[in-house]
Parts: C-alpha cells; structure tokens; sequence
C-alpha cells in the first residue's frame, strides 16, 4: 500500500482523527488530511513524529516494510471491536449553531472520537453544559455539566415524540431539553427537568432548528 492508504487504514482502526493529531502533535490537522487525501506527503520529521504517535515504524507508513505484527495487531483491533468509537464534540456552540447543524460539526476530521462502552445505536457525542437537565425526582435521567450524552440523528422531521429529550441545534447554538407540545403555531416547547432552581420553559419555532437528536443515553464521569 501507498503512504495515503496505509496512514487512512491507520488511523480508522486505532480510531484516530486528524484533530486528534493536530491536537497532540506538532503536525496539523489540515497537513494530515493532505496526507490522506495524497494532496502531499510529510516530511521526515513530520513522519517520525506521525509513526511514534501512531505506534508504527516509519517503513511501515511509507509502504517499505509488510510487519506481520502490525498488520496482526490491526486484523485483531478490527474485528474485537465491539463499540466502536464515534464522533465527540466538546463545544458545539459556534459549530452547531448554523444550517448543516450536528450533521455538519460532528465529520469525523473535524472532532475527536470517543467509544462508550454498552451503547451502539448512536451516532455522535456531546459534552453538555449547565445544570438545568438535573432531575431530582429521578437522578437516573439527570444530565449534569461535563457528562457525555450520547445521540442519535432524527432523520425524519415529520412526528415529534413529545415528551422525549432532544438534543437541538438552534441559530443559538445546542440546547438539550425535553420536547412538549406547544400552545404557539409553528412552534415547540422545551422543558427543563431543574425547575427548582429557576429554569422556566421556553418556545422555539421549529423554522429555526436546523438539527434534531433523540438523547439515548447519558455517561457520567466523576474527576477526583
């Protein structure tokens, strides 16, 4: 295999991204994408640093050398990997808040890509924010600041499940609350499940969401 090739095969089994790079290295993410689009190839020290990161040797990258134990180490990750990492967004305010939406922040060179261990049947991750999705009446379904919460693309915007939790890209950025019916034409209703603490409900005209997500499922992670 070319350099192109074998740094794409690379990069999809361990589950690497260009912006994982970019972000760990002093090689960028625009420069990866050139090398995987064959638009250029790095040079030796931007290919040192790509084979260390990757934990391959440098022969292996550029086609020069077929090691069986790399090669025996990828046949071993694409087959024993039962919940395959997925698009992550950390902060999807500025990327989601325009048309295109989730669809358009969460390309898989663009974020980072996280596995979440029992859950499958979703298609990205975000980082939530604020505690206005804390449930005290039932903690089980609390989203809490820093938790990833797990979702799925709606493609069919025909029936809304009113009384589900939404993830909504909105010309203000993403929101995620449950979804009621509302008393204004044209509109939804979206509910906070911490009314204690003040957070009122509030309409948004349906012409003015570009992307729905039903929630799936909540990881929560408690830094010591």
């Amino acid at each position: 295999m070319d350099f192109k090739t074998t740094l794409s095969k690379v990069l999809e089994l361990k589950q690497i991204t260009p912006y994982r790079i970019g972000k760990d290295t002093s090689v960028s993410k625009q420069s990866v994408m050139n090398y995987m689009s064959g638009k250029s190839i790095p040079s030796g020290d931007a290919l040192k640093e790509l084979a260390d990161y990757l934990n391959v040797t440098t022969d292996y990258l550029i086609g020069n050398s077929s090691s069986n134990d790399v090669d025996s180490s990828m046949s071993f990750m694409e087959k024993n990997n039962a919940f395959p990492s997925k698009p992550h967004v950390d902060s999807t305010y500025a990327d989601c808040g325009k048309p295109g939406g989730f669809s358009l922040c969460v390309k898989k060179e663009e974020c980072e890509m996280i596995s979440l261990p029992f859950l499958k049947d979703y298609d990205f991750s975000i980082t939530a924010s604020g505690q206005s999705m804390i449930n005290r009446t039932d903690t089980s379904r609390s989203i809490r600041s820093g938790d990833i919460v797990a979702c799925k693309l709606v493609k069919s915007r025909t029936h809304v499940r009113f009384g589900e939790v939404y993830a909504l890209s909105t010309v203000d950025g993403f929101t995620i609350k449950k979804v009621v019916e509302s008393n204004m034409e044209g509109c939804i209703r979206c509910e906070s499940f911490n009314v204690e603490d003040g957070f009122t409900p509030f309409d948004i005209p349906t012409n003015e969401i570009f992307d729905w997500a039903f929630v799936i499922g909540v990881a929560s992670i408690n830094k010591w």
